[in-house]
């Protein structure tokens, strides 16, 4: 088990802050405010509650373990269940970052700070519109959430094996729902789009 000190801890948790900014299905849900007024807040929280679970874990960790922490927090907190799988995605990109910064290898996180864009993250407007005229731009914008990779950008330092830029099929429901299809379903569910 690697040894933390102050720094390893400090880069994980920016390595996981960074993966984070860049996953869709968070970033929507934190600017929708899904999870209520304090979405935001949330966020930061699953930031140190995934931290502790690498950290602080007796024994092997395994990856299913934190794909099911993170699909529980954004069920239990910000009321999305996802079937799109990007959470699998997410935690597969936390494992490497846990690895690697616990013998002290910070590239990984270096390379995602340098490509952060200020301005990428989920789309700024809502997807929930309110009015009858707004329908049509509902419709394009769920169109250009489903082409669009469940991480904004692959940071440089991700190997070739990992297949991340999937791109999630979606249809409008006839309700208004989106329904999000998923490579593996462990849940039902449906978001109102």
């Amino acid at each position: 088990m690697a040894r933390w000190n102050d720094e390893r801890l400090g880069m994980l948790a920016e390595g996981i802050r960074l993966c984070f900014s860049r996953w869709t299905a968070l970033q929507l849900a934190v600017e929708n405010e899904w999870g209520g007024r304090n979405s935001v807040q949330k966020s930061q929280q699953l930031v140190e509650d995934v931290v502790s679970f690498l950290t602080q874990t007796k024994g092997t960790l395994y990856i299913d373990d934190l794909e099911a922490l993170l699909e529980d927090a954004m069920s239990e907190s910000f009321n999305t269940d996802l079937e799109d799988g990007s959470h699998e995605e997410v935690a597969e990109i936390v494992m490497f970052l846990n690895e690697e910064c616990g013998v002290g290898n910070f590239e990984r996180v270096k390379s995602m700070a340098l490509s952060a864009n200020p301005s990428s993250g989920a789309q700024k407007k809502s997807i929930c519109k309110d009015t009858e005229e707004s329908h049509d731009d509902e419709s394009e914008e769920v169109a250009e959430l489903s082409s669009t990779s469940n991480l904004e950008k692959e940071p440089a330092s991700i190997p070739e094996t990992m297949d991340i830029d999937k791109s999630n099929e979606t249809e409008a429901a006839e309700d208004d729902w989106t329904v999000v299809q998923s490579r593996r379903s462990r849940r039902g569910g449906k978001r109102p789009a």
